[in-house]
């Protein structure tokens, strides 16, 4: 893993920024759309499921990478 150069943080931290708000808002966008098809309780039910799967899936996932022996490792800060 490497380490972002300080130059190019702002830039970065500011497209998984905007990445991020358009990913909301597209969401609210989609559930607003979907609460005039579907009762709210199904969709809030859909939701829990799906944030529940990929709980599971990037547990299993981290789980596997353990088992391997594959370590996450985080770089040093000293020069």
């Amino acid at each position: 893993m490497r380490e972002t150069p300080a130059r190019w943080q702002p830039l970065l931290f500011g497209l998984l920024t905007a990445a991020g708000s358009s990913l909301l808002g597209s969401s609210m966008l989609l559930a607003g759309y979907l609460l005039t098809s579907v009762e709210p309780r199904s969709l809030g039910l859909a939701g829990g499921l799906c944030s529940a799967a990929i709980a599971v899936l990037l547990g299993a996932y981290a789980w596997m990478k353990d088992r391997h022996g594959s370590e996450v490792s985080v770089p040093s800060r000293t020069p």
